[in-house]
């Protein structure tokens, strides 16, 4: 499978309050590829991502996407609609985009297993069930780049190990950043970096 950098990061440097968070970060992502990053909590790598996806400002532009593409974002917390339900909170994505595809979603659901859930409301559901919505609307939404902010911390370990076997399914020309304190996702990353100290280092 053939790789090619799409998200480009050059001497990054980020402080709050005086605290410095990120030293010196260099480092290339490529497509059809799964990242995942470890570090203590409070190392900074949720700040990480958030400067990644553009939800903190990278007012020095040290970060560089490939055609300004697009990225999405898949957090520990589901963030459904408990007014909609499961189709209704995917579908909102297809019409975001004005787009109108109900196949594609019945798809997803039926490849992530959760087909006879399309019907009920979020408070009808488990977690492991939800955060599997909430990858069907990061994947509707069509993205290239996706981001993951322990998107399992919350989860038992079977539905852990469901949720990560699911995304690394679909890193096909896409590329999937996860930053987690779980061990068990090392095995499904094509590279693991560590987070220590403001310094990202590539490690296993």
């Amino acid at each position: 499978m053939m790789t090619e950098t799409i998200l480009k990061v050059k001497n990054l440097n980020f402080a709050y309050k005086k605290n410095i968070i990120l030293k010196n970060i260099n480092v290339h992502f490529q497509e059809n590829q799964l990242y995942s990053i470890y570090g203590p909590s409070g190392s900074g790598k949720s700040t990480l991502l958030y400067l990644l996806g553009g939800l903190i400002k990278d007012k020095n532009k040290n970060i560089i996407k490939k055609d300004n593409l697009k990225v999405g974002f898949l957090f520990q917390t589901h963030n459904l609609i408990k007014e909609l339900s499961i189709y209704e909170n995917i579908k909102i994505s297809q019409l975001i985009k004005n787009e109108d595809d109900d196949e594609k979603i019945y798809e997803l659901l039926k490849e992530m297993g959760i087909y006879h859930i399309k019907n009920n409301y979020p408070d009808q559901i488990s977690g492991g069930e939800a955060q599997r919505v909430s990858f069907i609307r990061t994947l509707i939404a069509d993205t290239k780049i996706i981001l993951c902010d322990e998107p399992t911390a919350s989860l038992d370990t079977k539905n852990k190990e469901i949720i990560y076997n699911i995304i690394s399914q679909y890193k096909k020309n896409k590329l999937i950043i996860i930053a987690t304190h779980d061990e068990n996702v090392k095995k499904y990353s094509d590279k693991t970096f560590n987070l220590i100290d403001g310094n990202l280092e590539e490690g296993g």
